[in-house]
């Protein structure tokens, strides 16, 4: 009962939800512990579904010491989220509840890799949106008489929710070939963005704030990566320079608004550290999947073919790839959870990006000056360790914890074999002998 009390309290207080917060009944989440089993007391199927998702997103958090005691609880809390589907399908009435209860399964079943489960998730978010009429949320405007209820924070809420699935949905079709489902029909919405008339002097709004500002900047930007695909042009070559502009202004983006440096100052703060991270590995897996784009666009007008997933070595694919493996770095030390491992090379294909460095240190010399080689292999190496941790709790994840330490091992041999049978040390290192 303990680890389920604080990871509901762990979610309650620490997770930010920035999709429709409001939908949650935390005060029903905290009574949930002591009624869900009471015969007397019927619970809501959706309110049921909902308080496992809770506790499912809560016991990421919950401490290592924990964690060794009871386990993987977060997947026992998953299994139990996929008990209580049918009941829920069967007298789901897309509600709000339903609404923001379909939302956290759908991020929780990216996080144990069930894509198909968490596509079928955000359909029924979009089912909700239409059923409660929230993409017309603003369709008496502009207007004379517009309702009060337009300029509340809670339609803000609304917008701001709105606006994040939409990237959300972006994210499904760039990196898991879904089709457009909202973003089909954009022109049937009447959602305008919301305002950012938060006191700057409350600290707690800093970081969503930043957040949304850059997450809908970003939005935007991937809307146009599509509109370009559907533009029927003969020209693939302009067609490659504007996908490399963008993948340029996303990675200006994120450097104008200092959103690294942002990361590492809300360490302290998990749900603002979520947040943040959460908008950078979109980013960057993004750009990822552009460049794959742009080879493949370039093997149609030469005629090399293009294996999917197989990323071309190039300044911009290896730059993308650090930005992404510093990021797996960071998260899977910070919470050490097969469920952390299977967002990244699951729902986010770091493996891409690890392929891509490898294969970019595998044709390196790191005795070159200025080479950065050595320390990429040593960032390769602690992803690869802080996986086979993981893997130590779950036999599934041990493959692919074996695979990066060989892939490793491989560039070591390749390197001793460049120095000609040395240590296969850095010229930086053999200086300090």
């Amino acid at each position: 009962m303990v680890p389920l009390l604080t990871a509901c309290s762990d979610f309650c207080e620490h997770y930010q939800i920035d999709t429709f917060p409001g939908f949650i009944n935390t005060k029903l989440m905290y009574l949930m512990p002591d009624i869900v089993d009471m015969p007397e007391i019927s619970v809501d199927p959706a309110s049921l579904v909902l308080y496992y998702s809770v506790l499912y997103h809560g016991s990421l958090m919950i401490s290592d010491e924990t964690r060794r005691q009871e386990g993987t609880l977060e997947r026992k809390m998953y299994i139990c989220c996929l008990r209580a589907i049918p009941a829920w399908e069967r007298q789901a009435a897309k509600t709000k509840t339903d609404l923001i209860a379909a939302i956290l399964l759908m991020r929780a079943a990216l996080q144990q890799c069930d894509f198909e489960f968490s596509w079928k998730m955000y359909k029924l978010v979009c089912q909700c949106v239409q059923t409660l009429n929230m993409h017309k949320i603003d369709q008496s405007f502009p207007g004379i008489f517009m309702s009060p209820e337009l300029l509340s924070d809670g339609a803000d809420h609304h917008r701001k929710g709105l606006w994040g699935l939409v990237l959300v949905e972006l994210f499904f079709r760039l990196l898991h070939d879904k089709p457009a489902t909202m973003t089909a029909n954009l022109t049937e919405w009447r959602v305008n963005l919301p305002w950012l008339n938060s006191d700057p002097g409350l600290t707690e709004h800093v970081v969503p704030t930043l957040a949304f500002l850059v997450k809908s900047r970003l939005t935007f930007l991937l809307l146009r990566f599509f509109d370009i695909f559907s533009e029927d042009t003969q020209d693939k070559n302009s067609v490659v320079d504007s996908i490399e502009g963008l993948c340029g202004e996303i990675e200006d983006l994120f450097e104008e608004w200092s959103l690294g440096d942002s990361i590492a100052k809300h360490e302290d703060n998990s749900a603002h550290w979520w947040m943040l991270y959460d908008l950078m590995i979109t980013g960057y897996s993004s750009v990822m999947v552009m460049i794959y784009k742009i080879a493949a666009l370039k093997s149609d007008t030469s005629g090399t073919p293009c294996t999917a997933d197989d990323v071309p070595v190039t300044p911009l694919s290896v730059n993308t790839a650090r930005r992404i493996l510093d990021l797996a770095r960071l998260s899977l030390g910070r919470y050490p959870s097969p469920a952390t491992a299977s967002y990244e090379f699951g729902a986010f294909r770091c493996y891409v990006a690890y392929g891509c460095m490898v294969k970019h240190l595998s044709s390196s010399d790191p005795t070159e000056p200025g080479s950065t080689a050595a320390k990429d292999l040593k960032l390769l190496e602690h992803v690869a360790h802080s996986m086979s941790v993981i893997a130590e709790t779950d036999q599934d994840l041990l493959p692919l914890a074996r695979t990066l330490h060989d892939l490793n091992e491989g560039i070591h041999a390749s390197w001793k074999e460049k120095a000609g049978g040395n240590d296969g040390m850095t010229g930086e290192e053999n200086s300090q002998d």
